[in-house]
């Protein structure tokens, strides 16, 4: 995947998050709802992500922490970064 398109997606998730955490202070109605709904979804399939792919994570060098945050925060995004970089690593 191209790194471009890894900052991008990172930048993204980003703006999404502090979209949906935006929810949390603002009064309740459908749409406050839902936002809440979607955050809640992320971050539950994030956790999911990371159960997946912890081992993985973690045989790429790094701490527990650093990935676990990176995988809350970006997902599939930070999954793919440390797979970008562990090929390039390889090549070299």
């Amino acid at each position: 995947m191209n790194p471009d398109v890894l900052r991008q997606g990172r930048m993204a998730m980003n703006v999404i998050w502090v979209v949906l955490a935006v929810s949390f202070v603002l009064p309740a109605g459908p749409i406050i709802s839902t936002m809440r709904a979607v955050f809640a979804i992320t971050l539950a399939a994030h956790v999911i992500e990371f159960a997946l792919f912890h081992r993985k994570l973690l045989a790429a060098g790094g701490t527990f922490g650093h990935h676990l945050g990176q995988v809350l925060l970006y997902g599939f995004f930070h999954i793919k970064q440390v797979e970008l970089d562990a090929d390039a690593a390889r090549t070299n």
